[in-house]
């Protein structure tokens, strides 16, 4: 049972219990190795032993799973460990010590959880879910108070306060698991009666019969019954032999129709057959055909690009040979028409020449 300060009406008046502090996760966790102790070989050892004596028994769940608090408190970087990881750092306060708890334990836990803020309640860091509740505790001042050797005896003093109340709790407990086994061993009886009670009246039934034989077995009616019962028997063969020659009547017709059936499918599954190889062979000859002309296709494409390429060489060959030509074109027409001006040039001195050659020869004739 896990001890809260705040619902123990004798330590309410107490300053140390104003929250729940270092002290107070000490005897909580004491307490909850105890509740764990107590748990295992009260209820899960008794119970197997149930098992083992073959009683019928259901196993029940009586909220055991203290260890994921436990571990939570003792185990390496749990919060004993960071404790006493920041008490060797001398620049370690409080508030690296609450940071340290929540980084490494908030959300990957499930007894560690964010305290829910309430009206009255005390300031808090952080809670635990114990076995009998969640508490909120304060971590003001524990750097310290596990650095003071006289902090133990104040944890011990409160644990004496609540002996009393271990001790009820122990009693109640012992009673509560005393009348579960009695109720158990009450079950167990009452269905030990009840197949006393089946067996009695079978035994007097099987007693009413055979005294019943007893007494009818010379009686001339039932000896005439004995004598015919076999006969019934017999007639009785007789009618399941006639019936099973009628069974196998039916069943020799129906191999007979399914021999037929059965050899007619196969003719068709042989057809099929033959029709499948037909059509593989259809399509493996198409497959070929394809392959050819998608190779035509393909040599067709190449022809084409080349050609393309060929008649695009050709193509600019012919546009500069046009450009050579209209420059030749251009320098003809320059040069003819230069000749054209010569040509006119010495028509224009031979008539000059001429006129001079007249002149000269009228000169000379005076």
């Amino acid at each position: 049972m896990v001890t809260k300060g705040q619902t123990v009406p004798q330590l309410n008046k107490s300053p140390l219990l104003q929250y729940n502090s270092l002290e107070q996760l000490c005897i909580n966790f004491t307490n909850e190795k105890l509740q764990q102790f107590f748990n295992h070989h009260m209820f899960v050892l008794e119970q197997e032993e149930y098992k083992k004596e073959g009683i019928e028994w259901e196993l029940i769940d009586f909220g055991m799973d203290l260890a994921a608090c436990i571990e939570l408190i003792e185990k390496p970087l749990g919060i004993f460990s960071i404790l006493e990881e920041e008490c060797m750092f001398p620049k370690a306060s409080d508030t690296t010590f609450k940071n340290k708890l929540i980084d490494q334990h908030l959300g990957k836990n499930k007894a560690f959880e964010k305290p829910k803020p309430g009206k009255g309640k005390a300031e808090a860091h952080f809670s635990l879910v114990h076995y009998a509740g969640t508490v909120d505790y304060n971590i003001t001042g524990w750097l310290d108070k596990n650095k003071d050797p006289l902090n133990d005896s104040v944890v011990f003093f409160k644990a004496g306060l609540l002996g009393t109340l271990e001790e009820m709790r122990d009693e109640k407990l012992a009673s509560l698991v005393t009348m579960t086994q009695a109720l158990c061993r009450g079950y167990v009886m009452r269905k030990e009666f009840v197949k006393m009670m089946e067996r009695r009246d079978a035994i007097f039934t099987i007693q009413y019969n055979v005294r019943s034989f007893m007494n009818v077995k010379n009686w001339p009616w039932m000896n005439l019954y004995f004598k015919i019962k076999p006969l019934l028997k017999s007639a009785e063969t007789e009618k399941e032999l006639q019936n099973m020659k009628e069974n196998y009547e039916k069943m020799k017709s129906d191999l007979t129709t399914a021999l037929a059936k059965k050899k007619e499918l196969e003719e068709k599954m042989v057809s099929l057959l033959q029709e499948k190889n037909d059509l593989q062979l259809q399509v493996a000859s198409e497959m070929e055909g394809l392959s050819d002309a998608e190779e035509r296709c393909e040599g067709l494409i190449k022809s084409k690009i080349q050609l393309e390429a060929k008649l695009k060489e050709t193509t600019e060959r012919l546009e500069d040979e046009e450009e050579i030509n209209a420059e030749l074109t251009a320098k003809k027409r320059k040069l003819e028409d230069e000749c054209s001006e010569l040509k006119k040039d010495i028509d224009d001195l031979e008539l000059t020449l001429a006129k001079v050659e007249k002149e000269k020869h009228a000169t000379e004739n005076k």
